[in-house]
């Protein structure tokens, strides 16, 4: 078994070796890691990292709780959730910034612009409603009351 580890680890350093020029080159892959990290990394785990907190808690019903309430808690899904958030509003901006003014058809252009703005609006107001469920004395919403 430890030979086939060494093998395995000898071929993706090979491989990793052909074809750096490659891989150091693209734009797009350190775009994508770098996206990925900072989501990561604004979300908060590393918090997680320190803390070790649960994944999730039982709520009052019974059913899983994924939003720990208070600035001073947090759990690892809640993080994996925020994540997803940020990723989701990212992307959207960035569909805003770079595909739709490559769509010839006016009519697409306009449709995609909508759906790129509402789903923006929905995902935003699903950050704020998380930040209610941390804060229950936060005031302002977007969509949902």
């Amino acid at each position: 078994m430890k030979a086939f580890g060494v093998l395995l680890f000898v071929g993706c350093a090979v491989l990793l070796y052909r074809k750096a020029g490659k891989i150091s080159s693209s734009k797009y892959l350190w775009s994508a890691v770098s996206m990925f990290t900072i989501f990561i990394m604004i979300s908060g785990h590393m918090w997680n990292q320190i803390r070790n907190p649960p994944y999730s808690s039982p709520g009052r019903d019974g059913r899983p709780g994924f939003i720990a309430q208070g600035f001073q808690n947090q759990f690892g899904l809640e993080t994996q959730l925020v994540a997803v958030i940020y990723a989701v509003l990212s992307g959207t901006v960035i569909s805003l910034i770079s595909v739709v003014p490559k769509i010839e058809n006016p009519t697409m252009q306009r449709v995609v612009v909508w759906v790129s703005m509402g789903l923006f609006a929905f995902m935003f107001s699903v950050l704020i409603q998380f930040f209610k469920v941390k804060n229950p004395g936060y005031p302002f919403t977007l969509m949902f009351k």
